[in-house]
C-alpha cells in the first residue's frame, strides 16, 4: 500500500476522483504533464521568431542573381521589393500547411491506438525521436543552402506533430473538468516560459548570427530532456483490455475522417475555431515580422535602455519578447482559474481587445522604449487567450474523440502561422514599392488589428457550455425518432 502511494505521488496523481471519474493531479503531475509543452514552446519560439527569419534572410541573399530572385515565371527585384519577406512567406506557409495536416492526422490515429503504455505515449516517443533528427538536419542544412533548409524545416513541421498532435489529447484524457481551467493555465504558463526562455537564450547566451550551431544544440538538448521527463513520469490511463473505443474507425475510413467533425452536434466548437484562427493570426503577424520591422523601421542599434546598449535588431526583439512573455505568463496563470469561476468567453474577448491596443501603435511608433510599453498589451492578449482558449476547447469537444478534435483545433493554431506570413507577404509586396518600409509595416500591422477584431466578432457566435456526450446521444436519438 505504501509503495502504491509513493508511486502515485511520483506520477503526479491523487486518489480523490473528480466528477468525470478521472484522478486529480498533484503539483508533480502538472510538472510532468507540462514539461513537453515547455520544450515545444522553446523550440518554436526560437525557430519561428528568431532563427527562421534570420537564417531565411541570410540564405535568401545567396539566391539573388544580380539583385534578382526568379521563382517560376516571376522575377523579384530586391531593389524594389523586399525579397526576404516573400521567401519567408513561402517557407512558413509550406511548412505550416504540413503541420496543419499532420496534427489532426496523428491526433485522430491516437484516439483508437492501443498499447500497454497508453494510446498517446507511443506517438510522443516516436515523434520526439524524429523531431530531434529533423533538428539535426536543419543544423546541417544551413551549410548547403536555402532549399535544403526549406526541406528540413518542412520535415520538422510534419514529424514534430507525430508527438505534439496526440499530446494535446492528454488534457481531456487525464484532467477532470473541475481542474481544466487550472491545467490550461499551467500549460499556458509553460508555453510563455518556453517562449521567453528561447528569446533570452538566443540573444544572451548565443547570438544566432554568430553561433547558430550552439543555438540549435540547445534546442535539441531541451527537447530530449523534457520528452524523457514526460515519458518516464507521466502515467497515461490505459483502457481495460477488450474495451471498445467509442467512435473507433479503421483503415481508409479513419484516414478520410481525419478532418471531418460533427459540426451540427458541436457548432460552438466550429465557431471557436474561426475565432481562434483570426486571433492567433494577429499574434503570429507580430511574431513573424518583429525582427524585420526592428531592423528596417525601428532601427534600435545604439539605443540605451536600463543601462544596456542595443547593438542589433535581434537583441531588441528578444527584449520585446521578454516583455511580452513576462506579462503573458502572469496573464496565463491568473486567467485559467478565473475562467473556471467567471466563464471563458469574456476573457477571450478581452484578450482580443488587448491585442488591438498593442498592435495599432506599432503602425506609427518608432521609439524602442514606447514599443516595449505597448508590447505589454500584446503579452496580456497572448497569455490570456492561450490559457483560456485551451480550457474552452476542452469544454466543447467530445472526450472520446479528444485526439481528433484537439488535432482539428490545432489547425486553428498552426494555420495562423502560415496565414500571417502569406497575408503579410502580399501586403508587403503591395506597399513596399521602392522599399517604403514605413508603408509596408503599417499595412502589415493594420492587418493584424483587423484580425484581432475578426476574432472578437466570431467569438460572439459561441455559446459557452460543457459538452456531455450522453446528452448529445440522447438528443440525436430523439431527433431520429
Amino acid at each position: 500500500m505504501k509503495g502504491e502511494v509513493q508511486a502515485m505521488a511520483m506520477t503526479g496523481v491523487v486518489a480523490a476522483k473528480a466528477d468525470s471519474g478521472l484522478k486529480r493531479m498533484n503539483f508533480l503531475g502538472y510538472i510532468w504533464f507540462s514539461a513537453f509543452q515547455l520544450a515545444f514552446s522553446f523550440l518554436w519560439g526560437a525557430i519561428g521568431v528568431i532563427i527562421l527569419p534570420a537564417v531565411n534572410g541570410a540564405l535568401t541573399e545567396r539566391l539573388l542573381v544580380n539583385g534578382k530572385l526568379t521563382i517560376g515565371p516571376f522575377v523579384l527585384d530586391n531593389a524594389h521589393t523586399d525579397v526576404k519577406v516573400t521567401t519567408l512567406g513561402i517557407i512558413s506557409f509550406t511548412g505550416l500547411t504540413l503541420a496543419a495536416i499532420s496534427q489532426p492526422m496523428f491526433g485522430t490515429w491516437s484516439d483508437s491506438f492501443k498499447s500497454k503504455i497508453g494510446k498517446r505515449m507511443p506517438f510522443i516517443a516516436v515523434g520526439s525521436i524524429l523531431t530531434l533528427l529533423a533538428l539535426m538536419g536543419m543544423t546541417l542544412a544551413v551549410m548547403v543552402g536555402w532549399l535544403a533548409f526549406f526541406l528540413m524545416y518542412c520535415a520538422l513541421q510534419f514529424v514534430s506533430n507525430i508527438a505534439y498532435g496526440p499530446y494535446h489529447g492528454l488534457l481531456p484524457d487525464m484532467v477532470p473538468e473541475i481542474d481544466r481551467g487550472k491545467a490550461s493555465g499551467v500549460l499556458g504558463g509553460m508555453q510563455m516560459l518556453g517562449t521567453v526562455a528561447s528569446g533570452l537564450v538566443l540573444s544572451v547566451v548565443f547570438d544566432v548570427y554568430k553561433n547558430f550551431t550552439g543555438a540549435m544544440l540547445t534546442i535539441i538538448v531541451l527537447v530530449a530532456a523534457c520528452a524523457l521527463l514526460t515519458l518516464l513520469f507521466l502515467r497515461e490511463p490505459v483502457p481495460p483490455p477488450g474495451r471498445v473505443q467509442p467512435h473507433e474507425v479503421k483503415g481508409v475510413r479513419r484516414l478520410l475522417s481525419i478532418f471531418s467533425i460533427e459540426a451540427k452536434k458541436y457548432p460552438d466548437f466550429v465557431w471557436l475555431l474561426f475565432a481562434r484562427t483570426w486571433t492567433l493570426t494577429g499574434i503570429a503577424t507580430v511574431s513573424t515580422y518583429a525582427l524585420y520591422w526592428m531592423g528596417d523601421v525601428v532601427k534600435p542599434q545604439g539605443y540605451k535602455l536600463l543601462g544596456l546598449t542595443i547593438d542589433s535588431p535581434a537583441k531588441a526583439v528578444s527584449m520585446l519578447l521578454a516583455i511580452v512573455i513576462m506579462f503573458a505568463f502572469v496573464a496565463a496563470i491568473v486567467s485559467g482559474p478565473l475562467s473556471d469561476r467567471f466563464g471563458r468567453k469574456p476573457l477571450i474577448a478581452l484578450s482580443g481587445a488587448f491585442g488591438i491596443m498593442g498592435v495599432v501603435p506599432f503602425v506609427f511608433v518608432r521609439d524602442l522604449g514606447m514599443v516595449l510599453v505597448f508590447a505589454i498589451f500584446i503579452g496580456l492578449c497572448y497569455g490570456m487567450f492561450t490559457a483560456v482558449d485551451w480550457a474552452m476547447v476542452t469544454d466543447l469537444i467530445p472526450r472520446s474523440q479528444a485526439g481528433k478534435y484537439m488535432g482539428v483545433s490545432n489547425l486553428a493554431t498552426a494555420m495562423p502561422q502560415a496565414i500571417a506570413p502569406l497575408l503579410g507577404g502580399i501586403l508587403g509586396a503591395i506597399f513596399s514599392v521602392n522599399r517604403n518600409y514605413d508603408a509596408e509595416y503599417a499595412a502589415i500591422f493594420t492587418g493584424a488589428a483587423v484580425y484581432f477584431l475578426l476574432g472578437i466578432v466570431l467569438l460572439l457566435k459561441v455559446r459557452e457550455h460543457k459538452v456531455r456526450e450522453e446528452e448529445i446521444a440522447i438528443r440525436s436519438d430523439l431527433a431520429t425518432t
